[in-house]
């Protein structure tokens, strides 16, 4: 009793790593064949379209439902480099993936475009938030001292042409003075404010960059040479459930 309990308990744990991930509704008619290869071998793949399938290379899926599917790799800070595929109803296609390993420079380049862009790139999705909310505050303080600018700048505007006027009506023009340089100190508040909250932003853009180059994570190598895997294996022969069987995948 508790060997089929824990069995049933591994085969829940499994069955997210599973390289065959089916939906509950798939039917057999209509579906396709879609054998997946890549290099190195024994690497985990992604196909992702109508449902989401995980399979450690070489691994075949059948009845797959039609349609189209992108590839995309299953294994930490590697990249799959593959074309995407479209499946039609009782067709058999194969599909042959590349592994490249992500590097510094991809990571910096794309932070460069995107502040956090890098970060998730090499799967540090904490720091990526991190950098995007600070560009978030950055550019709604940017946003606020800008509207505030332009309504302070228009009002010195008016409070400079209604000293203006009253010099020209021969009149003093110590309140009006007054309330020009009150308008003239709050704008000069307002250009400050941008200008920090600008150097703000571009040192948030900096920082995250150098941060997607230099704190780049180590990755685990894709294992070569012979290997075996666990794989949850679906039972449609009549039977009921799943089962657990070792596969080997050779380069």
């Amino acid at each position: 009793m508790r060997i089929g309990l824990l069995i049933t308990a591994l085969v829940s744990a499994t069955a997210g790593l599973s390289p065959v991930a089916r939906a509950a509704d798939l039917q057999a008619s209509g579906g396709g064949i879609v054998s997946v290869t890549s290099v190195p071998s024994g690497a985990r793949v992604v196909l992702k379209g109508r449902v989401r399938v995980m399979g450690i290379t070489p691994f075949t899926v059948t009845d797959l439902p039609f349609g189209s599917y992108g590839l995309d790799s299953g294994e930490p800070g590697y990249t799959a480099r593959g074309d995407d595929l479209t499946l039609r109803p009782n067709s058999k296609v194969n599909v042959n993936v590349e592994l490249r390993p992500k590097g510094r420079l991809g990571a910096m380049a794309r932070s460069l475009v995107l502040p956090g862009w890098g970060q998730t790139y090499s799967h540090r999705d904490g720091s990526a938030s991190v950098y995007r909310i600070g560009l978030g505050i950055g550019a709604l303080i940017a946003g606020i001292a800008s509207l505030d600018y332009s309504l302070n700048r228009s009002g010195f505007d008016t409070a400079e042409e209604s000293y203006t006027d009253a010099i020209l009506d021969g009149e003093d023009g110590e309140s009006e003075w007054r309330l020009a340089r009150l308008a003239r100190r709050r704008v000069e508040r307002s250009q400050n404010i941008l200008l920090y909250s600008g150097l703000g932003i571009g040192a948030i853009w900096a920082l995250n960059a150098l941060d997607a180059a230099f704190n780049f994570p180590a990755f685990d190598p894709i294992p070569v040479g012979d290997q075996v895997s666990l794989r949850l294996q679906p039972q449609f022969d009549g039977g009921v459930g799943a089962k657990l069987e070792l596969a080997r995948a050779i380069p």
